[in-house]
């Protein structure tokens, strides 16, 4: 799994980030391998898709070589294919790359819903609403936006379960605290 969802704090991220790092070439061996091996395809792909906060701070053309090389050996397991369609549509929102990514998008989502993996369609939704923006088509990015929030915050849709909410200086919860004055 990505590291931002096992270290919540910036410093252990950094830390990891540093790590993966000094650990770059033997990264690069092991996807090699995944690549010449038959039957390497899901390993590959899931060792990539794993990494995805490292491609998106450190090294997003490479990570999306390493997602692309890999996408295209067409492994079995479609939870490893929709997690790693995910990281390369996060990268093209990234690198600006708008039509990669709705690529991506479509794929990724087909696999989702029929996975019933309602978490990873809504952050497909959430990105696929900025890579709409990307290729300047805001009523298209209004209307996913609005399924998006619909999905992650209304009681009505209680099959999707809540986002994680990034902490970031200047952020402010939309919701007042209990007892917060003007709420």
């Amino acid at each position: 799994t990505e590291f931002d969802l096992a270290r919540p704090d910036v410093a252990s991220q950094l830390a990891w980030l540093d790590e993966l790092d000094l650990e770059a070439d033997n990264i690069r061996a092991a996807l090699r391998h995944c690549l010449a091996d038959p039957d390497g395809a899901d390993l590959g792909l899931a060792m990539a898709a794993g990494l995805g906060q490292h491609w998106r701070h450190r090294a997003v053309s490479e990570g999306v070589y390493w997602i692309d090389s890999l996408l295209a050996r067409r492994g079995g397991d479609e939870a490893i294919r929709s997690h790693a369609l995910y990281v390369k549509l996060t990268l093209a929102v990234v690198q600006g790359d708008h039509a990669a990514g709705l690529e991506a998008v479509a794929e990724a989502t087909a696999i989702a819903r029929r996975l019933k993996d309602d978490g990873l369609l809504v952050r497909i939704l959430a990105n696929q609403a900025a890579l709409q923006v990307l290729a300047g088509d805001l009523p298209a990015a209004r209307a996913t936006y609005s399924m998006c929030r619909l999905a992650a915050d209304d009681p009505r849709f209680p099959r999707y379960p809540p986002l994680p909410v990034i902490r970031c200086a200047g952020f402010a919860p939309a919701v007042p605290r209990e007892g917060a004055k003007g709420g």
